[in-house]
Order: C-alpha cells, then structure tokens, then sequence
C-alpha cells in the first residue's frame, strides 16, 4: 500500500514536471495540482445559494460556510489574471498595520467589501487560492449590513506567501510589506532585541500610514508605555514598485474604488449630451503621483486621454465633448432644413471638442491639478470621459475580461449595451435616443431626474426638429419632380442614418389626396425599420 502511494505520488510530481530532487515551486505546484484534481475527479461545482434581506448573521455565516466547503475553481479558471485583479481590488480597499501590544508586535492584513453573491464568489476564491489560509467570515457594520472580511495577523502568511500574491501592488501598500519586515527583523517573536530595535520598530510601526491609523495612543504616548526616550534615526529610503499597471490590475481597482457611469446633461438648446465615464480615485499622498502617472502611462498607451481632478471647488474636467443628441440640416430645393444623412453630418454628433468639458452638470476651464499640488487627507480622481475614450477604446478591452467585474458587472454591462446604440448612430433616431433611456433606468443608479423627464425632453426635442422639414417628420424629405412637375413634390423619401443600412425608400404621389397615404406609409417604413434595427442592437 505504501509502495502505491509513493508510487502515485512520485508520478504526480513528474506530471507536474517536478522531480523528488529538483527545487519544488510549491506555489506552481499548488495550481497545477488542482489541474490534476480536475482530471482525476472531476470538477465539483457548489450548490445554488440565495441571500435574503432577513437573514440573521448567524444564517450568513452557515452560507459562507457551506459555500467555502462546496467550492472548486472552475476548470478554465486563470491563477495570474485573477492575481493581477485581486492586486487591483487590495490596492483599492487593502488594509495594512501593525499593532503593538505590550512588546510584542503584531501585523494585520485585510480586506473588506460589502456582502452580495458576486463578493462571496470572489472572497471565497480570493481565500481558495491563497491556500485557504486566513480568516474569511462575516461581520456586521454598524449600519447593520453584511460585509465580507479576508484578514490575517500572521507574521508566516503575511510575509510569506501573501507578500509574493500581492507583488503588484503601489505606494503606501507596497511599502508596508517593507516596512513589515524590517519591524520583523527588529524583533524576534516578540522580544526586543534592544531598546534601538524597540524604537526603530514602534517608529515604523506609527509610519505605515501616511494618513494616520486611529490609535489610542500616540507615538509619544507609545514611546513612554514602552519606557523608551525619542532617539534621532531615520527611516530607511523605501522604493516604490516600478512595474506598469496592466488592464486587470485596473479592473480589480475598479471592484474597489472605480466607477463606471454614464450620465446625462441637459443643454441650453434642448438637446441631450450622453457622457460615458470611469472615475479612479485616491487619497491624495506622497504615493498617489506616482500611481496616477502609471495610469497615465498605461491608458496613454492606446490613445486614452486622461485628467486628474481634485476634491476642490474648481474641478478640472476632461477635454473631450460627448455624443449629442442633435440634428446637423441642410436645405432641399425649397429651402426647407431636412436632416442631412451625409457621412460628415453623421460624424458631426460625435466630434472632440478640445479646451471645455463637464464635472457634475457643469462646464468650467480649470486648470489640470498637477500631482506635485496633491493635498493630504483629500482626494484626487483620475477620470476618463468620452464616446472615444470609453466606448471606442476602452470598453473593447474590457469586454475580454468583464467576468471579473463580479459585483460592478452591472455598470460595465450598462455602458457596453448604450455603447452598440451609439456606436451605430441609434441614438439619432428617437426610437433610438427612447431605447437609451429605458436601458439606462432599467439600472439600479441614483439619478436627480426621473426617466419621465428625459422622454419628455427627447419627445419635444424631435418635435422641435421634425417642424423644420417639408414633411413634417424627421428622415422624411421631400422629392421634387423635374420639367413641367418642377418645385412640385411628387414623394415622399425615407433617408435614415447610413450606419443603420437601411435602404433609402421613396413613396410617391399624383396629387394632393394620395399624398397624405404616401406620407402614411413613410412614417410606417421609417418607424418599423427603425425599430427593427434598433432591436437588433440591443
């Protein structure tokens, strides 16, 4: 029996690639035997679960249990793109300390997020690969709601395995990690080395964060507990970390502190501006700068303008002008405006306009805050607004690895549906611009004006601009006959927008009685295609 087992065990690791004499990675182990459990046994998906409003705490927990006993990684599952989303969430919402108790100092890693079935599905795989090390359960705030908390206060798992996992993290997070080992070094499970050593270590203990970690006592209130005096030294030079941001690690941040959202504005003629945006804010420190400028560089890499905008009242706003809901007319042989259906008319709506640009309903011509100027203990958001920017370039990316967006699925799959309508110029039409709307609202979101109001609006701003053509309706234009019918209409032509391709239809007419069922039929053409293609889209 034993033979077997060490048998199957020896084959186990050559599967792997690792010999019993070579350097085991048990890191790379750890993933590839689970690979080897799914060929072996198969994949074991847990059972269907359900949060209600109701449940107690007591309830909760019994569920996280019985999710964490039940769960195995999908068979597809991705240990690096996770990583680098994990890194992104914990450098939104990590929590990095160390306490002091007695003399003996203690480290503290955490993560928090509020409770739903997509957190749970991400902690629970967070803590999974991570070698179901750590404490994972549930808490309730104080405003009674559940929240979901990965913690440790282990010097092994802080410094060990979890310091490796969390590499690609910035600024104050990654130089706790160094600061961590060099209180660990100062100390040696507990018991000072000296009363250099003491000093030195409670000094980086009170330095972790920059902000400040609400304690009860203060360094000098710690340095007399400790019965030490001040003694001049000063910190070693800790390094950032240098390595480029990638495209998970921002979808992760965004799980933390990043918005999707698109808003609308009302503008003083009565048309409709569409305003896609991604907000990645920060407390502003010593560490921020450098965050946002790898942002910078990476959403620089593929033509993403960015700006930095501050928590005062002069905001900066972004440069770049968003779609609007607006007709662009030319005339016909009568000098009646008709909506004009050439390429350039339709490319007119969506044009950069450079030096303007909007913050909260309002336009201004703030200057960039540069990160130089970056104020503690306030914040700073490094924003991208734009059809460009979002919808063109950045929504594609993300389309690759919206699955992990988890719990903020609901804001990109908002902005990816609106962003099919606008791409193809639906939203010129105002079956279209209506259907914008509904999905919009169909969206759990906090908005100042009802969807009621924004129909109303569309509704009268269409009206306004059907008045302007001969027929009476928008994409209806009149045709002229020629010789003795010259400056005579003989019917009516049904032109929509050229991304719909749509065929251009024309209705014709001998008299003034049969042109009102040309007309008719038209409007029905107009109104069914539109509403066939925009259907399509959704």
């Amino acid at each position: 029996m034993c033979y077997v087992y060490c048998s199957f065990l020896q084959f186990s690791l050559l599967f792997l690639g690792v010999g019993l004499w070579g350097r085991i990675n048990f890191n790379q182990i750890f993933h590839k035997l689970s690979t080897l459990s799914y060929v072996l046994f198969g994949e074991a998906k847990p059972e269907e679960i359900e949060l209600k409003e109701d449940m107690s705490l007591e309830s909760v927990r019994e569920l996280l249990n019985h999710y964490k006993k039940n769960f195995k990684l999908p068979s597809n599952f991705n240990f690096e793109e996770f990583r680098l989303v994990a890194n992104g969430f914990f450098q939104a919402e990590g929590h990095i300390s160390c306490r002091i108790r007695g003399t003996y100092f203690s480290p503290v890693l955490a993560l928090n997020q509020n409770l739903n079935l997509k957190s749970m599905e991400f902690f629970v795989t967070l803590w999974y690969v991570l070698g179901k090390k750590g404490s994972l359960g549930i808490i309730q705030n104080s405003s009674g709601k559940f929240v979901i908390r990965f913690s440790t206060e282990s010097w092994e798992l802080i410094l060990g395995s979890f310091y490796s996992y969390f590499s690609n993290i910035y600024g104050e997070k990654f130089i706790a990690f160094q600061k961590l080992l060099d209180i660990r070094r100062l100390t040696t499970e507990g018991k000072v080395k000296s009363k250099d050593s003491l000093f030195m270590a409670t000094k980086l203990v009170y330095s972790i964060s920059l902000d400040g970690v609400k304690r009860k006592l203060s360094f000098s209130e710690q340095l007399k507990l400790l019965n030490l005096n001040h003694i001049e030294g000063v910190l070693p030079d800790y390094k950032d970390n240098s390595t480029s941001v990638s495209l998970l690690f921002i979808v992760g941040f965004i799980l933390g502190d990043g918005t999707l959202h698109l808003r609308l504005r009302q503008l003083d003629n009565g048309s409709i501006w569409l305003i896609p945006m991604l907000s990645l804010p920060q407390v502003k420190n010593a560490y921020s700068a450098h965050l946002f400028n790898l942002f910078n560089d990476f959403f620089n890499s593929i033509n993403i303008k960015t700006i930095i905008s501050s928590n005062i009242k002069n905001e900066t706003s972004s440069t770049e002008i968003d779609s609007k809901l607006d007709f662009k007319s030319t005339s016909d042989v009568k000098g009646v405006p008709t909506p004009d259906t050439s390429p350039e008319a339709e490319a007119r709506p969506l044009k950069v306009v450079e030096g303007r640009g909007i913050i909260d309903g309002d336009t201004n011509n703030s200057a960039v805050v540069s990160p130089e100027k970056l104020n503690i203990k306030k914040m700073s958001t490094l924003r991208i607004e734009g059809i460009t920017s979002i919808f063109i370039y950045l929504l594609p990316l993300f389309k690759i690895d919206s699955k992990y967006f988890y719990w903020k699925f609901d804001q990109y799959e908002l902005l990816e549906k609106v962003s099919r309508l606008v791409n193809s110029k639906a939203h010129l039409t105002y079956y279209g611009m209506v259907t914008i709307i509904k999905i919009i609202y169909s969206y759990p979101h906090e908005r100042h004006q009802t969807e009621n109001y924004w129909l109303d609006l569309i509704q009268l701003w269409f009206k306004e601009q059907s008045n302007l053509s001969h027929s009476g309706e928008n994409y209806i234009q009149a045709v002229y006959g020629r010789s003795e019918l010259k400056g005579t209409i003989v019917a009516w032509k049904c032109v929509l927008p050229k991304d719909s391709q749509i065929r251009a239809r024309q209705f014709g007419f001998k008299n003034k009685s049969e042109s009102g069922e040309a007309l008719k039929k038209a409007i029905n053409y107009r109104d069914d295609s539109i509403q066939n293609w925009v259907d399509s889209l959704k």
